[in-house]
């Protein structure tokens, strides 16, 4: 599983049932978190809102111009 090092930001492999993890670059035992995969999803749905006001901005700029 990979981690990373919270404190210099140093990849960590180890496994997950390894209690005692230790930085290679820092030597830091407290810190040592999980990599997190993906993209959570409320930057999703932010995205998404995003999109939807783009288009309706441009929506809204386009039919101003025909008139």
């Amino acid at each position: 599983m990979r981690y990373v090092c919270s404190n210099c930001h140093t990849p960590v492999e180890a496994q997950a049932d390894d209690e005692h993890k230790v930085c290679p670059n820092c030597k830091a035992e407290a810190g040592i978190e999980p990599v997190k995969e993906g993209t959570p999803p409320a930057m999703q749905y932010f995205g998404a809102v995003l999109l939807v006001a783009a288009i309706a901005a441009l929506g809204g700029a386009f039919a101003g111009m025909g008139g």
